[in-house]
């Protein structure tokens, strides 16, 4: 849920990595899936980068 919700509150990284891999595929899903593994990749190294968006997401 934290992917959908980042790419419908409009965050650039997603919004854009979203619209890029539904334009190329034409599956919204897969584009979900990509902001899934980018807020996990992002999450793990940089945590303290990450946390505030998904905490303002998740709490909103």
């Amino acid at each position: 849920m934290p992917a959908l919700c980042a790419v419908r509150d409009d965050q650039p990284q997603f919004k854009d990595l979203f619209e890029r891999v539904y334009q190329r595929t034409g599956k919204k899903m897969k584009g979900l899936c990509c902001c899934t593994e980018k807020i996990i990749g992002n999450g793990v190294p940089s945590g303290e980068k990450i946390r505030p968006i998904i905490q303002r997401l998740i709490w909103k």
